[in-house]
């Protein structure tokens, strides 16, 4: 399958292998199962279903037809985008802003700075503002 993750904070982008993926439609069914992921969400209307189909080809792409993909699955009616923390650059910042909290608490600062700079990193957004700050 190779190696996808999601970028959510900035603009929305699917990369497989670190290559950004290419795709014109399903972004705001993307975008949903993302902010759900690994819960069901509950989408719908009318061509939900080849906009998941579509989808799965994008993230799934050596799935069989006809199988149950291990990325996107059916949870008894809604689906369900299934992926690690660190797939999804929303997930890894706030896991990151934890640890730096974390740190911050211990009196480790040069690793509670770290660790704040890779939250930041996570945020492509955020370029500009770093890069005014130094």
């Amino acid at each position: 399958m190779g190696n996808v993750t999601y970028g959510l904070l900035g603009p929305l982008v699917v990369r497989r292998n670190g290559i950004a993926v290419p795709f014109s439609q399903g972004h705001r069914l993307l975008a949903t199962l993302l902010l759900h992921s690994n819960t069901p969400a509950h989408i719908g209307g009318r061509h939900v279903w080849s906009e998941v189909a579509k989808l799965r080809e994008l993230v799934d792409p050596d799935r069989l037809p006809g199988t149950d993909g291990a990325l996107i699955e059916l949870s008894e009616g809604p689906y369900m985008l299934c992926l690690q923390r660190d797939e999804l650059d929303l997930l890894r910042f706030e896991d990151l802003i934890g640890e730096a909290a974390e740190l911050g608490d211990q009196e480790r600062y040069n690793e509670w700075a770290a660790a704040y700079r890779s939250a930041l990193a996570c945020c492509r957004a955020a370029t500009r503002l770093r890069a005014r700050l130094g």
